[in-house]
């Protein structure tokens, strides 16, 4: 009875992980769109900085590599 009762549960909570996704609809607005873009371009502004130097340590290390 146990195995079925988890069964059970285990359907119903797929069930309602179906009916989320069917039910979720977004709209974006030309203002919204927008805004996105713009946090994206801040966001991206900020990232290339960190990034380039993490890119660059393994490039080093492999140069360090390739001359031994």
């Amino acid at each position: 009875m146990d195995k079925i009762r988890i069964l059970l549960e285990q359907v119903d909570e797929a069930i309602a992980q179906e009916n989320s996704i069917k039910d979720t609809s977004v709209e974006f607005t030309p203002c919204r769109l927008s805004d996105i873009v713009d946090e994206l371009k801040e966001a991206l502004e900020r990232q290339p900085a960190t990034k380039d130097k993490e890119e660059k340590k393994p490039c080093a290390k492999e140069e360090a590599g390739h001359g031994t």
